[in-house]
Parts: structure tokens; C-alpha cells; sequence
């Protein structure tokens, strides 16, 4: 193994760490491990509002997600499709026009791309907050129709800090009594 490709295993390990634990959405279990005993690969649970169809009925609720990413050892070195890296695994019924279970589609990941950046980003495809609205660019044409007339985005957050508390007050009064 790359020294330098464990090195940043091990930073992508303790961003994760410190990004689930800023979110009350995401959770994280590392899969499988390279020689140095760092994760290369995680299935990530992700909570979010998401259209899914069932009997032909698009339905949108809040919803738990499961996400398999995996770093292959030239993952630094060259960019990669979302479909060898990156799998939907949950819901299989998602009704999106990035999503063709279980391929999600985010763009192409370039070299060395952060884990969180790379979660950031299928949050907002799920949420209908990144979407492709072309026919011809999307993996689900009558996902497109439906997204022209649907109420977009599902979500307006962000997948970061929403466990963050929220910031004292600021007032000169309690400045000065502090000092």
C-alpha cells in the first residue's frame, strides 16, 4: 500500500468522524480496511426527505438512505465515475432523474476528492437540491417530467452542522461583565 495513499485514508477517516458527529443525519460504519487499518470503504446511513415511487405514486417523506463509497487504491491519482465508487443501496425505489438504482449520479469525482465533499453532494441530488432536468443528460426521463412540475428543492438545509448549537446572544452589556 502507498504510504501517502494511507496517510490520506486515515485524514479521510477522522473527517468523517468529526462530520457524523456534526450532523444528525448521517451516520457512518467503515467497511473494509486497507494494511495500514484504515477504512477504504464505508456504508453511510443518510436521513433526508427523497421522492420514491411506489405503485406509480411518487411519495416524498423523510427517509433513511443507505450509501456504499469506496476508495480503490488510484483514487488519488485519477478522477472517477460515481457509478464505480458510489452505490445507492437504499431505497431502491428512489424516483430521481440521478438516480437509476442503484447508480447515483453526482458528477464526476475528481482525484482525491473528500469523503464529506462527495456526501455533501449526494445529499443534494437526493433532496432534489442538485438535479438534472434534460432527458438526455438524466438516468430517469419520467423522473425529469415529474421534477418540471414538482416543488423543488424537497430539503433547503445542509448536510453540515445541524447539530450545532446555536451562538450566545451578543450584547457589549455581557462583554463588559465577563471581563
Amino acid at each position: 500500500m502507498d504510504k501517502v495513499f494511507e496517510v490520506f485514508l486515515e485524514g479521510q477517516q477522522a473527517e468523517v468522524d468529526a462530520f457524523c458527529k456534526t450532523s444528525d443525519r448521517l451516520t457512518s460504519m467503515p467497511h473494509s480496511y486497507s494494511e495500514g487499518g484504515a477504512p477504504t470503504s464505508y456504508i453511510f446511513r443518510l436521513q433526508c426527505r427523497s421522492p420514491v415511487r411506489v405503485k406509480g405514486v411518487v411519495q416524498i417523506k423523510d427517509r433513511a438512505h443507505l450509501i456504499a463509497f469506496s476508495m480503490p487504491d488510484d483514487y488519488l491519482r485519477i478522477p472517477h465515475d460515481p457509478g464505480h465508487i458510489l452505490c445507492l443501496l437504499e431505497p431502491s425505489n428512489i424516483f430521481h432523474p440521478n438516480v437509476m438504482g442503484p447508480m447515483i449520479c453526482i458528477g464526476d469525482i475528481a482525484p482525491a476528492a473528500s469523503i464529506t465533499d462527495i456526501l455533501v453532494r449526494v445529499f443534494e441530488v437526493l433532496t432534489c437540491q442538485r438535479i438534472t432536468m434534460r432527458e438526455a443528460d438524466a438516468f430517469n426521463h419520467a423522473a425529469c417530467e415529474w421534477a418540471r412540475h414538482a416543488d423543488l428543492p424537497l430539503e433547503e438545509d445542509s448536510l453540515i452542522a445541524t447539530k450545532a448549537k446555536p451562538s450566545r446572544e451578543f450584547s457589549f452589556q455581557a462583554m463588559t461583565k465577563e471581563t
